[in-house]
């Protein structure tokens, strides 16, 4: 699996975390990523998946094996790209959330 990631292994500070917080969507599938008690969690519907940061940018899981999120040149994300449990990878963009 450390092919799928770019970046090395390497310490990671909550805080950068939670600029990754956000929906992320292809087609009628959304990914809902929070923040929780310092952590990332994928959320699909009902079913919650921790993540163990790899580096700042890429994170392991189980069903979703791993994950990658991609930045503009601003520092906005643009993308997760996720390894599924079945070696698939999924890409799905950022949803800018809806001002109020």
């Amino acid at each position: 699996m450390t092919e799928f990631f770019k970046n090395k292994k390497a310490k990671v500070k909550p805080e950068a975390l939670s600029k990754l917080v956000g929906n992320y969507t292809k087609d009628e599938s959304v990914v809902e990523i929070i923040f929780k008690e310092d952590k990332l969690i994928a959320k699909m519907g009902d079913y919650e998946e921790l993540f163990d940061p790899y580096n700042e940018l890429e994170s392991e899981g189980e069903y979703l094996k791993a994950a990658r999120f991609v930045l503009l040149s601003d520092g906005k994300v643009e993308k997760l790209v996720i390894l599924t449990s079945g070696d698939n990878i999924v890409e799905l963009v950022y949803q800018e959330p809806e001002s109020k």
